[in-house]
């Protein structure tokens, strides 16, 4: 059964008629939750004119596209997810960008963009939706931390941009195997898996590529996870404050210990890969947050959804006088090709 439905994009945007679709699910109140659409639709939007999607080829196997319906709704009957008929370049804040799916604040925000909107199965692998996805331009403005740098570019294959509600990057989610340079606070950096940004631009998190050393409050550390839980560009291991002081790093290369007291020290493990089909054993690196004047360690990597591991050395930087040492006894941190976590579970889809 087919109904003809006014949306809208925000509270406060036009009325935009749909004159054909069909409710596949609804709000606990009544209201209309997942539409999908049979005719060619165009919406008149903030963001150009949009065609979601009304072609149902999501049976064939081979066909790329999920079976999802083209527009989610919240119960005031904004839009809160569009998937559109094919690539199309949208408005953003950096310029127009290809997206295939957009999500939606609740005030009509651009929340994410995703240029590609594919899924895997027998057929069809990550490497697949990877070798179709556009090369992205993105230029940001000077990092107020690092202004020497100038106007920031990032060139690679991404797989989302999340925007704040103000419209200001929030972060960039790379393909398996991108790799891009990017200054930091602490030098310029190689960056995959992602980076995340705070809202006045300055960077609040990347993931680095390989193993590299950056001055911290413990003297030299070198930084790198190498098997980093992370799906996406929103939280990475090593982060900084809008300021641009350290916050947080991963290092599977150092044990922290105090000067004043050697029987305090914590120092990365071993464990299986997660992303290796052969029995291969790797370091369990260490989590150091710095807050203050204390520094927390503790035994593993940053989840995906920024849980820090349980800490289980605190030390003062002024009265444990803490250092950073090379661990002995461990393998060199190996960078799986830039894998990370990414590579063994799929397109974060949110």
């Amino acid at each position: 059964m087919y109904e003809s439905l006014t949306i809208s994009m925000g509270p406060q945007a036009p009325a935009l008629r749909i004159p054909r679709a069909k409710v596949e699910d609804r709000h606990a109140g009544g209201a209309p939750r997942l539409l999908r659409l049979y005719d060619p639709t165009p919406l008149e939007t903030p963001l150009g004119r949009l065609i979601p999607r009304h072609t149902d080829d999501s049976g064939e196997p081979e066909n790329r596209r999920p079976a999802r319906p083209a527009i989610e709704l919240t119960p005031a009957g904004t839009v809160k997810a569009l998937s559109l008929e094919e690539q199309t370049l949208v408005t953003t804040t950096l310029g127009p960008q290809p997206a295939e799916r957009l999500l939606f604040y609740p005030d009509g925000a651009l929340r994410r963009l995703f240029p590609q909107d594919g899924k895997l199965n027998a057929y069809l692998s990550w490497q697949d939706e990877k070798a179709t996805a556009p090369l992205m331009r993105l230029e940001l403005p000077p990092d107020p931390n690092v202004l020497e740098a100038g106007r920031r570019v990032l060139q690679a294959r991404c797989i989302s941009l999340l925007f704040y509600p103000s419209g200001a990057l929030q972060s960039v989610s790379l393909w398996t195997g991108e790799t891009v340079p990017w200054p930091t606070p602490v030098g310029t950096l190689p960056a995959r898996i992602g980076l995340a940004f705070h809202e006045n631009g300055a960077l609040a998190s990347l993931e680095p590529a390989r193993p590299v050393e950056i001055l911290t409050p413990l003297g030299p550390v070198t930084v790198f996870d190498p098997d980093p839980e992370g799906i996406s560009g929103d939280i990475n291991s090593l982060a900084f404050c809008p300021q641009g002081r350290l916050e947080r790093l991963t290092t599977a290369s150092h044990l922290i210990r105090s000067t004043t007291d050697p029987a305090k020290s914590i120092s990365p493990s071993r464990q299986l890969s997660m992303c290796s089909e052969d029995e291969e054993w790797i370091s369990m690196p260490l989590t150091v947050c710095f807050r203050g004047d204390a520094v927390l360690a503790g035994l593993g990597s940053l989840g995906a959804s920024g849980v820090l591991p349980p800490t289980t050395l605190q030390l003062s930087l002024q009265l444990d006088q803490p250092e950073a040492a090379p661990a002995p006894g461990l393998p060199q941190p190996l960078a799986f090709g830039n894998l990370g976590a990414s590579a063994c579970q799929g397109l974060p889809l949110k």
